[in-house]
């Protein structure tokens, strides 16, 4: 029999209904009603919900840990019974009406337990090891406490186990820590998640009962995370790499693997959470003032995720199914605004929440370079030398900037970017602006352009190809041109389109395959200063530009074959060299120009579906 547990690289999920994979992506966080008084280093309790919720104690400066217990009802928080004495960074579990809160921070750290009813809170046997930002996870009567800072010394490895009157010390974990996030709702199954060892990690380790294992890594290194949900499908949200940086960022468990979902819509570290990965709750937290703001998180109840041409098997329908694209069902909606108006920028990126833009020109030529991270723009390291309408292409880590403007024979000036910083590295053989770029920044692509002074000549056919170190002339476009746009991630496989052969713009299309240029079906409106996204030829996206006079919303998308037109752009304008994403389904259209230089963004989003196989 044919072994189908790993098809493409991906593990086969037996699901009964079929998932959808814009329902990871789908979830969202939304605004819920404030704390009544701002904290942080709440108790999190993993079995509460997104309607009923508790924020016990917690930490308030100037006043210290207090002894302000509230609870949510879905709508508004009401103040409760008081825990007997301040505390801050305890490491509780339970419910509204069932809980429990050892360890922490009064003045000093503590070991003390108390107990809730529902109304008041009772002391109940001590712990063995007093501490405080422990990682914690149960319910009211079985619950684990995990590491955390004990006074003075170093992190504690000491984990013990609540059985609702009693904590007994069981298995250290494997790496000690504090600040860290739990899932789980009992003491025989649970996991620990990041924290500082002293250096912020990723790492996680499950529990089952006796011992830990060191299981599959979060994609973000962050301490002061909050956990929620039970094991098998849960969330760690939030967290910071260092102070004072905070994040929103928010990661889902499927029991194998994590998954980046949508941000908080205010990062912040040390908050509170209960619920599920359907529907949770966070509030309170640090960011780097004291916060009492909470946000709502819902996403659909079927949480699986399949990427595109990933296998599954459908257990109802008996049959293997694909992933594949609805392109056209794909639309743009506004994203964050850049801070200055601009156009003619180089970009760079893999996704619409992954992205860089740099250079370009406002009032005058810039050098500046941005990250945007799907909900706010960062200026970065500026680049050495101004470039315009320049040749950009690669990931948010790791771009490269070649050629571009001032005039007046354009630049075949090349830096590349490290994530932090430009570095000046081998020109290209010639300078030139206005050019279609594709690639990555070991693998990329510069055809056309601009190749001597302003004016209507002279327009180039010549291509040059970066292979992370220097640049090489290769077979030349068949149609010479300019301002156009370009799709693609490495210098042996990408799509070109649009642009200007003087004084008309052209709905040309041409394949590169690596070795030569051959001509495709057109694009369905002609236009120059185009921008593009995509991840090869078989697969583009097309946005934005100018038919002389003529600022365009249209939007198309290429399947290898031919182009469809998709849901177009709120607002027309042409982009020229400013694109990012990789592929046909993730895009941002930064800035721009149709009359004035513009600070609008857009993402462009498409849904996937599910198709059958067919085996005979």
């Amino acid at each position: 029999m044919a072994n189908y547990k790993d098809i493409k690289g991906f593990h086969v999920q037996s699901l009964s209904t079929d998932p959808a994979t814009s329902q990871t992506a789908g979830g969202s966080w939304a605004s819920g009603g404030a704390l009544n008084t701002a904290r942080f280093s709440v108790d999190v309790y993993q079995a509460g919900t997104q309607t009923a919720a508790m924020a016990t104690g917690g930490y308030d400066p100037p006043s210290g840990s207090i002894a302000l217990n509230e609870t949510y009802n879905g709508s508004s928080w009401t103040e409760v019974g008081d825990l007997p004495v301040g505390k801050s960074n305890g490491m509780g579990c339970g419910t509204t009406t069932a809980a429990f809160t050892g360890f922490g921070l009064t003045t000093t750290n503590v070991n003390t337990t108390e107990t809730y009813n529902g109304s008041t809170w009772t002391s109940a046997n001590a712990g063995s090891t007093a501490r405080r930002h422990g990682g914690q996870f149960g319910a009211a009567t079985q619950g684990i406490a995990a590491s955390g800072f004990i006074s003075p010394g170093p992190r504690s490895p000491a984990v013990e186990s609540w059985d609702g009157t009693n904590w007994t010390e069981v298995s250290e974990m494997n790496s000690p820590r504090d600040s860290s996030a739990g899932l789980g709702v009992s003491n025989t199954l649970g996991f620990i998640c990041g924290g500082n060892t002293p250096t912020v990690v990723a790492n996680v380790e499950s529990w089952d009962g006796s011992s830990w294992t060191e299981t599959t890594d979060m994609n973000n290194a962050l301490s002061g995370r909050v956990g929620i949900g039970p094991t098998t499908t849960g969330m760690c949200v939030g967290g910071g790499e260092t102070d004072p940086t905070y994040t929103g960022k928010t990661e889902y468990y499927d029991g194998s693997t994590w998954t980046e979902v949508g941000d908080l819509t205010s990062g912040r570290a040390r908050s509170g959470g209960a619920g599920s990965t359907t529907a949770g709750i966070v509030f309170g937290g640090y960011n780097p003032g004291t916060v009492a703001t909470t946000e709502e998180w819902d996403a659909p109840a079927v949480f699986s995720k399949t990427n595109q041409g990933q296998v599954f098997y459908n257990s109802t329908a008996d049959a293997f199914k694909v992933s594949e694209q609805p392109v056209p069902g794909g639309t743009w909606s506004s994203g964050a605004s850049l801070g200055t108006a601009k156009r003619n920028m180089g970009g760079a990126g893999t996704s619409n929440d992954s992205a860089i833009i740099f250079g370009g020109y406002s009032t005058t030529a810039l050098t500046n370079t941005e990250s945007y991270n799907g909900s706010a723009w960062t200026e970065l390291n500026d680049l050495n030398a101004v470039h315009v309408a320049m040749a950009g292409f690669g990931t948010q880590t790791a771009a490269i900037a070649g050629g571009g403007e001032p005039p007046p024979n354009g630049l075949s000036i090349t830096e590349s970017w490290n994530g932090t910083s430009w570095t000046e590295v081998n020109d290209m053989n010639t300078a030139r602006r206005n050019t279609a770029a594709f690639g990555v920044s070991t693998s990329g692509m510069a055809a056309g352009g601009y190749s001597g002074p302003p004016g209507f000549s002279p327009i180039t056919a010549k291509v040059e190809s970066w292979d992370g170190t220097s640049w090489t002339e290769v077979n030349d476009l068949n149609l010479a041109r300019r301002q156009f746009g370009g799709s693609g991630t490495s210098n042996t496989d990408g799509v070109v389109f649009g642009g200007h052969v003087d004084p008309a713009v052209k709905n040309e299309t041409e394949v590169w395959n690596g070795t030569s240029w051959t001509e495709v079906n057109n694009l369905n409106t002609a236009r120059a200063e185009i921008s593009g996204s995509g991840s090869n030829s078989s697969g583009a996206l097309a946005f934005a530009g100018d038919t002389d006079p003529g600022y365009k919303t249209e939007t198309e998308s290429w399947n290898g074959t031919s182009w469809t037109e998709v849901n177009d752009l709120s607002t027309g304008r042409y982009i020229d060299t400013s694109f990012t994403g990789s592929s046909n389904v993730s895009a941002i259209a930064s800035g721009g120009y149709n009359g004035s230089n513009q600070t609008t963004v857009e993402e462009f989003t498409a849904p996937e579906t599910n198709k059958t196989i067919t085996v005979s």
